[in-house]
């Protein structure tokens, strides 16, 4: 799961400067082979940039859970089952079917369900995450940013996550490294 971690800034970087879903996809599978070289790994990342894409890309009222259920239907997972499984309780679906642990074959999936379940509710999505264990720091990145696109205008000032973002402790260095990045690519 590390392995997609650094993969969103490649693909919005390269989004910015108007190439293809394709030779995005080959630019960061290029990216991830210089640490984590694994096909099976790769293949989730093409899935994780086209997802990126289209949540990027879609319109305004287009329903982002369509986009998840695409994404999970791809590596062969019933996104809508699974939430009803995970419904009273995401331990039934992680830790219950997927490992918490780091492995792609879990933690993807677990990202989905996440994103899936908690679609209009980023807080609750973060700390749910958390509250499963594992690897919920590299899983709580990769969803921060699926949930982040699906819900635009929530910003770290904003009522739900403000309390958030100012306990980091190098907050202010962040805020302004990432306006930096932005400003650099569009």
């Amino acid at each position: 799961m590390g392995g997609l971690v650094t993969i969103a800034p490649v693909a919005f970087a390269a989004f910015a400067k108007g190439k293809p879903l394709t030779e995005v996809q080959q630019q960061c599978r290029k990216h991830l082979s210089l640490t984590h070289p694994d096909d099976t790994l790769a293949r989730v990342c093409d899935n994780y940039v086209q997802l990126i894409h289209g949540l990027l890309t879609r319109k305004e009222g287009d329903d982002p859970r369509a986009l998840l259920v695409n994404a999970a239907a791809a590596i062969g997972l019933d996104l809508p089952k699974l939430a009803k499984v995970g419904a009273k309780s995401d331990t039934a679906v992680v830790g219950g079917i997927f490992s918490p642990a780091c492995y792609i074959d879990g933690s993807y999936p677990a990202i989905l369900f996440f994103a899936y379940k908690y679609a209009d509710a980023v807080k609750d999505g973060l700390c749910s995450n958390c509250n499963v264990g594992g690897d919920n720091v590299h899983r709580g990145s990769v969803l921060g940013i699926i949930l982040g696109l699906m819900n635009p205008n929530v910003t770290h000032s904003d009522g739900e996550l403000g309390p958030f973002f100012p306990q980091l402790l190098s907050h202010q260095a962040i805020e302004g490294e990432v306006s930096q990045f932005v400003a650099s690519i569009f």
